[in-house]
């Protein structure tokens, strides 16, 4: 879909995930509580290569500055890279789940 006007242009991109396989519908109970979540807990899930070019310490900062609305929260890293060590030490201190 694009949309055009005589300064610019939209492009809209679709979703990259399946939001009917990936449904809340289908959640793992075991996963959250291995997260440390239950039920009512906002997981916030990063994906990818863990390296700094990715700048996962604002992805971390950003979780903390939503913590005051939402205070049942996890962060949850998923990935590997060339600074994993150094990406998990800085973050988990203060946000991720083990």
């Amino acid at each position: 879909m694009k949309f055009s006007s005589a300064s610019a242009s939209l492009t809209v991109v679709p979703r990259g995930v399946d939001s009917i396989r990936f449904s809340g519908d289908r959640r793992s109970e075991s996963l959250r509580q291995a997260w440390g979540a239950d039920k009512s807990t906002l997981v916030v899930i990063g994906v990818g290569r863990l390296a700094s070019e990715k700048n996962l310490v604002l992805l971390g900062a950003a979780f903390e500055a939503m913590r005051p609305v939402e205070q049942n929260s996890r962060l949850v890293l998923v990935g590997d890279g060339p600074e994993h060590s150094n990406t998990t030490a800085t973050l988990s201190k203060k946000w991720i789940a083990d």
